[in-house]
């Protein structure tokens, strides 16, 4: 993790929003003093990370021209006069605008800490009209997807860019029916990213919860298909190791799936 990582928080609230959000590594700020010299000394591809847009209004006496590729996360939405003024100072600005879909509190938290960030997806925009999704990774650096590389498999679900979502920590990208491994994304469009998980397969995730959702993910078949089985928070947590399953369940999960219950551990 290379990015320096910015949390204001002036009056308490991104604390009420993000329950973990204190637990962050980074530098928290509460004071205009602290907010301005921070964004003074930052360097490119820093991140802030605001409960409030307001909560930035020190920066407003910051001389015109200081944007140095930061990048900045405000949790909740920023009218047009506001965003204008954010935009001269920051390269990247994401809100939780109705068009915007974003990872859930507790999950945005994770991602923005985990020890590779960039490698989660936090937040994403689809346009249909242009065909094209556009994913902010956990160091907020935007990704361009054409539709094109979203492949619906053989007799899968087709991708509904009417209806993003970003779920499974970072880790999965939905789009109605359709789920697209972020790793696979990655992999196909990030040379850098490609060259990592390479040198990397053989630390990859070994655990049957990882084995469960790759398969799962091979299948293309969304969480909910398993609803007769286990919710889909409970498979969620079974797949991110968080609970075992018992036997029988794992039995049916397995059928679902078209495999064994020992064959799941070879994916």
């Amino acid at each position: 993790m290379t990015e320096q990582l910015m949390i204001v928080d002036r009056t308490g609230e991104l604390a009420a929003r993000l329950p973990g959000a204190e637990q962050l590594q980074g530098h928290h700020m509460s004071s205009d003093a602290e907010i301005r010299d921070s964004f003074l000394r930052a360097k490119s591809g820093t991140i802030w990370l605001a409960s409030r847009a307001a909560d930035l209004s020190a920066l407003a006496t910051i001389e015109s021209g200081r944007q140095i590729a930061q990048r900045l996360m405000v949790l909740e939405s920023v009218l047009p006069p506001r965003r204008s003024f954010l935009e001269t100072l920051f390269r990247v600005v994401i809100d939780t605008v109705a068009s915007v879909a974003m990872l859930p509190p507790a999950e945005l938290v994770f991602a923005l800490g985990h020890p590779r960030r960039a490698d989660r997806i936090v937040a994403g925009v689809a346009s249909q009209e242009d065909e094209t999704v556009v994913l902010y990774r956990g160091n907020l650096q935007p990704l361009r997807v054409p539709m094109s590389r979203l492949r619906a498999r053989s007799g899968g679900a087709i991708p509904d860019l009417s209806s993003l979502a970003i779920i499974d920590f970072g880790q999965t990208v939905r789009l109605g029916k359709y789920e697209a491994s972020v790793d696979a994304i990655l992999y196909e469009l990030d040379p850098a990213f490609r060259k990592y998980a390479k040198a990397n397969r053989v630390q990859r995730d070994n655990t049957l919860g990882g084995a469960i959702r790759r398969l799962r993910q091979i299948r293309n078949l969304p969480r909910t298909a398993f609803a007769s089985v286990v919710s889909e928070k409970e498979l969620a947590r079974i797949e991110t190791n968080k609970v075992n399953p018992r036997d029988a369940t794992l039995g049916k999960i397995a059928a679902l799936l078209n495999v064994s219950s020992s064959e799941i551990a070879t994916y």
